[in-house]
């Protein structure tokens, strides 16, 4: 049974103002680097070529859609990223990097 608390079938996400707050925060500090990034693109290549004023908007509705869709992707990694439950342990606890490891059996381990 997929659907039991012991075993869901979706992830349990930590939910609650800190997390809403941070994934909007990281979304709109890559949202303004991105379009900031398309206009100074168009600008400065219209600026070079000496492009006529429909071609330069051309290049912007061309430019812009890829701005919005790499920053919903960002949108989409920051939330599952601030929701993981792993991301939200209490302050002492330190997460194990990889399961196993010994570090008395680590090569670079100092003798």
């Amino acid at each position: 049974m997929p659907d039991t608390l012991q075993n869901p079938a979706l992830p349990i996400r930590i939910v609650n103002p800190v997390t809403i707050s941070g994934a909007v925060a990281v979304t709109l500090f890559f949202a303004t680097e991105a379009v900031a990034g398309a206009f100074a693109m168009v600008w400065a290549l219209s600026g070079l070529m000496h492009l006529a004023p429909a071609l330069t908007l051309t290049l912007y509705a061309l430019a812009l859609p890829g701005a919005f869709a790499t920053t919903a992707k960002v949108a989409m990694l920051a939330w599952a990223a601030e929701t993981d439950p792993v991301n939200n342990l209490p302050a002492g606890h330190v997460q194990p990097a990889t399961a196993g490891f010994d570090a008395s059996k680590d090569s670079h381990h100092a003798d």
